[in-house]
């Protein structure tokens, strides 16, 4: 082997080869440590894109279908985005419904606070309401996939 050592024993040398060879079994903590990694990392994303939106001026707010949304797009926006945010906290805190409803609502309210520092943007409790109540949505969703999953 090219400037590397090898063992003196033949059967040594080659047990050290199959394992330079072998590839990396992973084990079931392995992949249940890389699913949570994976859903950190998507609830840390999604957090950061609804934080954006909410905290952004009016002009560089994304919508979905443009600058002249019917008020129906704009709150199915809101639901959706907090369902998908409830969903993902569920998963992270599995078995713990009412903490984690409690954390997503404390979001929607936060941030709906937070809006209040910006000049151009106004906070309203109906706001609130359908972002908690679309976290509340995404963590039943979430516990009822996790239910039927145990089945």
């Amino acid at each position: 082997m090219h400037g590397q050592a090898t063992p003196a024993d033949p059967c040594l040398a080659l047990a050290v080869w199959q394992a330079r060879l072998a590839p990396h079994k992973r084990t079931q903590t392995d992949k249940r440590r890389m699913r949570r990694i994976f859903i950190i990392a998507a609830t840390v994303i999604c957090l950061l894109l609804i934080g954006y939106a909410t905290l952004t001026s009016l002009s560089g707010r994304p919508m979905l279908l443009g600058r002249h949304e019917s008020l129906k797009v704009v709150v199915f926006e809101r639901f959706v985005a907090y369902m998908i945010l409830g969903f993902l906290l569920s998963w992270l805190f599995p078995g713990r419904m009412i903490l984690t409803c409690a954390i997503v609502v404390g979001i929607a309210i936060s941030l709906e606070l937070l809006q209040g520092l910006r000049p151009d943007r106004d906070p309203a409790v109906m706001d609130a309401l359908e972002k908690a109540a679309g976290g509340i949505a995404g963590v039943l969703v979430s516990r009822w996939y996790q239910l039927l999953r145990q089945r």
